[in-house]
């Protein structure tokens, strides 16, 4: 009996050291034999490319002129933010500034090829906001194929091991009968029903014991990265989609703020106090070693950034339709059509 007990205690500690995964960033220089690779070709198709400094769109900085920053109150509060992040302050600052002392220049060619240049402007920064949002979301669905194939492997491991489990005990049960009958007297038979229990049962205790999968990802153009610490050199989001991000808004927070509490709560879910440190180096970094918890974490993480960098489309649109009330009456082409709503 004694045997017995210390054979399931050691079985027990076995089991309860294979439920844990060392995750970490970087990568061991041996991995796991049951780790899952992401691979690489993926992670690269859902960022987006960034070839060099030479493709990077320059975008204007606040007006500093106080003159010229008084025509911008003209612009309602609404969009005020949006014209910040999009680098249009001293371009509109002088628009209205000529249309206000000189109604007449909405006609001349100059003004008409700035309203043209701002139009262009805001066409690439909508594909800039469209393309980031595309990356979080396609990096989230990756993260959620991964764990969706880490599921179904343990799922068809757990019914193999369980339909073993019933073949062994059913096996046991008819060897031992026919040895009943063939030899009562027969004490082996015993030992072969406890050790026949014995596999059986351990079988399927196997089924239920989840084994832990370590996930090796590398993410060096981390969307995440720039949220999370509040600068972006390596221009791993668009000028103007940081900006957004890190503009206050109406309370006086920033959406880089509130992205920022979303992901500590996210990451309190799947990690203790004491492993904070570690899982927001690996998560905010370059990758590395994740649990399951983990990779759902940052899946959870990318659907916010997703949801958060999706609002900011309103913002240009509600842009767009100022410009519009404020530069294009010259489109309307009769009387009667100044009469009608604008939507």
């Amino acid at each position: 009996m004694r045997r017995s007990l210390l054979a399931l205690l050691v079985a027990s500690l076995v089991l309860a050291q294979g439920c844990a995964v060392a995750f970490g960033a970087g990568r061991p220089a041996q991995l796991p034999r049951n780790a899952v690779i992401a691979s690489e070709a993926e992670q690269s198709r859902c960022n987006r490319a960034y070839p060099g400094d030479e493709f990077r769109m320059p975008l204007a900085e606040a007006e500093g002129d106080p003159e010229l920053r008084a025509e911008l109150e003209a612009i309602p509060e609404e969009v005020r933010r949006t014209v910040l992040a999009a680098g249009l302050e001293p371009v509109l600052a002088r628009m209205l500034r000529d249309k206000r002392l000189q109604p007449d220049a909405t006609a001349q060619a100059a003004f008409v090829a700035r309203r043209q240049a701002i139009a262009m402007q805001l066409v690439a920064l909508s594909s800039q906001l469209d393309a980031s949002v595309y990356a979080a979301d396609c990096l989230g669905d990756r993260a959620e194929s991964i764990r969706a194939g880490i599921d179904h492997d343990s799922s068809a491991r757990e019914i193999r091991r369980t339909v073993a489990s019933i073949v062994v005990g059913a096996v046991v049960g008819i060897a031992i009968g026919a040895w009943e009958l063939a030899d009562e007297d027969s004490r082996a038979r015993s030992g072969f029903a406890i050790g026949g229990g014995a596999v059986a049962g351990g079988l399927g205790v196997a089924a239920f014991v989840e084994r832990p999968t370590p996930i090796a990802l590398e993410h060096s153009r981390n969307v995440l990265d720039p949220i999370f610490h509040g600068d972006d050199p390596d221009h791993i989001l668009p000028t103007f989609v940081f900006r957004m991000l890190s503009l206050p808004v109406d309370s006086g927070a920033t959406p880089r703020d509130a992205l920022r509490l979303r992901f500590a709560d996210i990451l309190g879910d799947a990690v203790t106090d004491d492993e904070r440190e570690r899982a927001e180096e690996l998560v905010f970094g370059n990758g590395g070693i994740y649990t399951p918890e983990l990779l759902h974490a940052r899946e959870r993480m990318l659907d916010e950034v997703e949801s958060a960098l999706s609002a900011f489309v309103r913002d240009l649109e509600l842009l767009q339709r100022w410009l519009g009330r404020a530069f294009d009456d010259g489109l309307l082409l009769d009387a009667t059509a100044e009469e009608q709503p604008r939507r």
